[in-house]
Order: C-alpha cells, then sequence, then structure tokens
C-alpha cells in the first residue's frame, strides 16, 4: 500500500505498544463507568503528597453588601497616596492595624479594624453588576437551569444554630435573590 508522502518515515507500531491484556483492564474500567480521566485523576490524587490542615478560627462573618453603596475606593480600600480626583471625596484615615486605612467615613470601624479581616482580592470576572453579585454570593455564575443556594445558607444547613440564634441573617431584608436558600428550600 502506497503511503501519502506526508505519512512516510519510520514510525512506531501502536499495536505493539498495547498488550491484550492491558486493554482488557482499560475496557473493564470503562463499563464500570471509570474512564481514562478518572482513572489519571486517581493515581495522581494517591501521589499527591499529605497536606497540612488548620482548625479554623473565624466565630461569625459579617457579609456587608452595598448595593448603590459607596465606592470601594472611599470606604474599604483608600488609596492614600492617590490624588483626590481619584480617590474620591472622602480622605483616608488610619486604622487599628499600623499601615492599613478606610474611608474617613468608618472611624468607629478603623478603631476595631484589628478585629477584622477585609479581604480586597475577591472578584468575579462578570461585565454585569447582577451577574458578578450572583457569582459573589453563591459561587457559581447565574444559570438559568439551577437556582444556586447562597454561601450563608449552605454555612446555616452544616453549622446549625449557636447559642441559639439563627445562624444566618440578611438585614433589612434580602436585597437580591441569590441571598436565599436556592435549591435548598
Amino acid at each position: 500500500m502506497k503511503m501519502h508522502s506526508k505519512c512516510e518515515g519510520n514510525h512506531p507500531d501502536l499495536r505493539a505498544s498495547f498488550r491484550r491484556r492491558e486493554f482488557l483492564q482499560v475496557g473493564a474500567l470503562g463499563t464500570l463507568g471509570l474512564t481514562l480521566p478518572d482513572l489519571l485523576r486517581l493515581e495522581a490524587a494517591i501521589a499527591m503528597p499529605e497536606v497540612e490542615s488548620f482548625k479554623p478560627v473565624a466565630k461569625s462573618i459579617i457579609h456587608i453588601y452595598l448595593p448603590g453603596g459607596m465606592a470601594h475606593q472611599e470606604s474599604w480600600d483608600p488609596k492614600p497616596f492617590a490624588s483626590p480626583d481619584y480617590r474620591g471625596p472622602y480622605s483616608p484615615i488610619k486604622s487599628a492595624i499600623p499601615g492599613e486605612y478606610v474611608g474617613e467615613k468608618f472611624v468607629n470601624i478603623a478603631k476595631i479594624l484589628n478585629k477584622m479581616t477585609v479581604i480586597r482580592s475577591m472578584t468575579h470576572g462578570e461585565a454585569a453588576h447582577e451577574r458578578g453579585t450572583h457569582n459573589m454570593f453563591t459561587g457559581y455564575r447565574p444559570s438559568p437551569a439551577i437556582k444556586f443556594p447562597s454561601y450563608g445558607s449552605i454555612i446555616s444547613h452544616e453549622l446549625g444554630s449557636r447559642n441559639n440564634l439563627p445562624p444566618y441573617v440578611v438585614v433589612p431584608n434580602m436585597v437580591a435573590p441569590e441571598q436565599g436558600t436556592g435549591y435548598m428550600s
């Protein structure tokens, strides 16, 4: 049989590298629903070294959601060395943590900032605020097929209440549907 000019050359015989026993083993795994990627994932998981885990230290989480509220550079992420045109009308003030600043409207929060954690690195990659809000409350992009529960609902379900207090509260009321129980209700 004449081969195409681009296919000529010294190629390994693939039939010799795959023996009948190996073929039957892979075929048996396939009938059990275990595909090659699953098998490779399992082998990689077995080869992974054990990682030291840490006991969580947070007792509570207060998620402040202010739709239509102050901009980040005027509240939690002021730019103390930027020009007033960029940082907005409010000046940064020092907090209880050396080198950390908050907006001047947060005088009382600045005093106790050492007892809090401000997360400034969260992002969602969505262009629309509504889609980004959904992603930040649920961890998922919006889907017409599934109504995802919020983080608060999942934590409430898993950990339950503490000291007869409700584990998850939205004040004054639910602003976004992403704050609810989703498919858990």
